[in-house]
């Protein structure tokens, strides 16, 4: 199963700012702003990654579903295949569910 991450067109990052031109009483609450925006990013990324691991998953579970119509699987090897694939989407829709939570939260702090 091979998975590819598709491309964005967002630029990577939080966007560059002069620090020279910010006070030094207000460096910590920039640095603090540019952290959350970071923090925007990678929970974006998190949960692209968590949705492409479901759908993955999800797509190997219905190759060896077929394999089995056609016989060439046991019941018992699908069995334990796909307790694995199903416990992998349940993993992904977990941390897919935890990214939208924490992009929910920083985004009031932002």
């Amino acid at each position: 199963m091979a998975i590819t991450v598709p491309p964005t067109d967002y630029a990577a990052g939080p966007p560059a700012i002069d620090r020279s031109s910010i006070p030094a009483a207000e460096q910590p609450a920039l640095l603090h702003l540019l952290d959350l925006l970071a923090s925007l990013g990678r929970y974006e990324q998190q949960f692209s990654l968590a949705v492409l691991l479901f759908d993955e998953a999800h797509e190997e579970n219905t190759r060896l579903v077929r394999a089995v119509e056609v016989g060439q699987l046991s019941f018992g090897g699908l069995d334990q295949l796909t307790n694995t694939l199903s416990g992998w989407q349940m993993m992904a829709a977990r941390d897919g569910a935890l990214a939208i939570y924490h992009f929910g939260q920083t985004l009031p702090a932002v």
